[in-house]
């Protein structure tokens, strides 16, 4: 009778034990709030650029436009503003500071804030400390820039032709409940791959997320402001000598 308890508890136990070390399913792909505006901390390594901005993002109306200071690379201590307005094909490049206003009509096909459908689930985390704490799922997806078609599904891909056939590590994490945009990081090389992870680890883009909210509350910072409608707007002289540092592509829009 003893020995028939015992070995009924050791079942129980066991059974308990192997079900509490089940992972949960992994979440599902999912797309970011279609209006939000927030905070972000943007740095691109190779152009040594860091900037510190507030963004709009508007994905019924596709569009984007960020503002603030670049605190170091070629513009910094400028107030730059980028709207993008993709309905439209139009992009456009302020410095407010000297009242200069370049527009182009390149800007690749819009791509909705998110995870794509073909990224791989990595972990979980917790960040925060009670009921201050929001769980965060961290997604990756590789790919080679210019000849992967999937990279244009990787929201803020950093690709130009400087980085044509190399192969980047898309990780970004995304909340749990809402799929809001918490930390997008672009590497060098591919991650996914175990053998390649212990010397391909540079980091090229990130971008931090802080004080997201819902909806837009101004529309109208979507509009350019009267000076780009001005004869002058387009100075050749100005985007020759600017070149590639303002890099006509959907990552640069921060």
């Amino acid at each position: 009778m003893f020995s028939a308890f015992v070995f009924l508890a050791v079942g129980v136990l066991c059974s308990a034990a192997s079900n509490s070390t089940t992972p949960p399913p992994p979440p599902k792909h999912c797309e970011s709030p279609n209006q939000w505006e927030g905070t972000a901390w943007f740095f691109q390594a190779d152009a040594g650029v860091t900037k510190l901005i507030r963004m709009s993002y508007d994905n019924v109306n596709k569009r984007l436009r960020s503002v603030g200071r670049t605190l170091t690379g070629p513009f910094a201590g400028f107030s730059l503003e980028m709207i993008l307005l993709y309905k439209e094909s139009r992009f456009y490049f302020l410095i407010g500071d000297a009242k200069l206003c370049i527009e182009s009509n390149e800007l690749d096909e819009w791509v909705p804030a998110g995870v794509p459908s073909d990224a791989t689930y990595r972990y979980h985390v917790v960040r925060g400390l009670g009921k201050n704490s929001v769980t965060t799922n961290t997604w990756a997806k590789s790919y080679q820039v210019g000849i992967d078609q999937n990279a244009k599904k990787v929201p803020w891909s950093h690709d130009n032709h400087h980085h044509h056939g190399h192969t980047h590590t898309w990780f970004a994490s995304f909340t749990d409940d809402l799929c809001v945009p918490v930390l997008e990081t672009i590497y060098e090389g591919n991650l996914l791959d175990k053998e390649d992870i212990y010397y391909r680890t540079e980091i090229l883009d990130e971008i931090r997320y802080s004080g997201v909210s819902a909806g837009i509350k101004d529309p109208s910072v979507f509009d350019p402001p009267s000076y780009c409608n001005s004869g002058g707007s387009k100075n050749a002289t100005l985007l020759a000598m600017l070149g590639d540092k303002l890099q006509w592509h959907r990552y640069m829009f921060v």
